[in-house]
């Protein structure tokens, strides 16, 4: 079982370090383990959010995987000076965890699913909202 720890990831300029530290575990089946980039954000609602939880099936025979992120946006009114929410930018992902596959072959399969999200091309997927043509 993963331990709750900082988690540290680059910026987009590549070089900058961000990290992610932990806000709560996920203390059972299906509680999320929650992680705020508290990096240059003095206000905590401002601050980008992940999370994480697992659940098993009743069948015992897999372990559904599910993340989400939140990228809060807000702006200052300029007449009261005021901080407002105005949205977000949101993320997600889900994957399953078969219990009754050699665990070489599940971690081959989960390691290059990350490693997809992670390549240069999805991140231009994401950055632009298009796929590639």
């Amino acid at each position: 079982m993963p331990t709750l720890s900082n988690i540290t990831v680059k910026k987009y300029d590549g070089t900058t370090d961000v990290i992610y530290i932990p806000v709560s575990s996920a203390s059972s089946d299906g509680v999320k383990a929650e992680y705020q980039n508290q990096t240059g954000f003095t206000v905590p609602a401002t601050r980008p959010l992940f999370s994480i939880s697992t659940r098993g099936n009743s069948a015992g025979t897999s372990r559904r995987v599910s993340a989400n992120f939140i990228w809060p946006l807000f702006y200052t009114d300029p007449v009261t000076g005021k901080l407002t929410r105005s949205g977000g930018i949101p993320g997600s992902f889900t994957m399953v965890v078969p219990q009754d596959v050699d665990p070489l072959i599940t971690r081959e399969a989960h390691q290059q699913f990350a490693h997809l999200c992670a390549a240069a091309a999805m991140k231009d997927v994401m950055d632009t909202g298009y796929a590639p043509r």
